[in-house]
């Protein structure tokens, strides 16, 4: 069962990540490439061994995913919410929402998987946040989940939402969030535990980092 918890933990900071990722970009048009990659890379894992795999295995997901790990800490170890998380949280809400309505779209699911496998086949050297991967996959979510009727509403400074390079970051961020809470579901994780299964997530986020 620990196990299990601790998958949950991992998958939960990867969402609380993509939405943190996206309120920088809104608000500094800046993120750290780390953060990013491990995230875009999950995109591209379609047939992992196990959750940490996912985020390229425990030596990278310990750095790569530090910001959703601190986050996850911050909430449920330290107790500190207040204005720095809350755009973020909202986010993560949404992101959740959306994971739900797409789990349940098949046809939606499948297209995505082609998409995404495509875009890996046509990927640089550079790798994950090549401008040109990152492009691929912010067109990907356009097609697919920003043609739905629920869309996550961003906020932050106009001069970075209007600058191409950055919606494609936020895109790519938003679109490895819904990845992320596709894989909490996997591994067991559901909103309404949250509240109750503290004690054991707190327990789990001391073993990630």
């Amino acid at each position: 069962m620990q196990n299990q918890i601790r998958d949950q933990a991992l998958a939960l900071a990867a969402v609380f990540q993509a939405a943190l990722l996206v309120d920088r970009l809104a608000n500094t048009g800046a993120v750290p490439n780390e953060n990013l990659k491990a995230l875009v890379r999950s995109l591209f894992e379609f047939d992992p061994q196990s959750t940490e795999e996912v985020f390229g295995g425990e030596q990278d997901y310990r750095f790569g995913l530090s910001l959703g790990i601190n986050a996850l800490k911050d909430i449920f170890i330290r107790k500190r919410r207040g204005p720095k998380y809350g755009d973020a949280v909202t986010y993560v809400i949404g992101l959740l929402h959306l994971e739900n309505v797409l789990r349940n779209n098949k046809t939606m699911l499948d297209l995505l998987g082609t998409r995404l496998r495509a875009v890996q086949q046509q990927m640089p050297a550079e790798g994950f946040t090549d401008d040109s991967t990152l492009a691929a996959i912010a067109s990907s979510y356009q097609e697919t989940l920003s043609t739905l009727k629920f869309r996550i509403q961003v906020r932050g400074d106009a001069r970075f939402l209007r600058d191409p390079e950055v919606a494609n970051k936020v895109r790519a961020a938003l679109l490895a969030g819904v990845r992320a809470a596709l894989l909490w579901h996997q591994v067991g994780g559901r909103r309404w535990q949250l509240p109750f299964y503290r004690k054991r997530i707190v327990e789990a986020l001391q073993t990630l980092a």
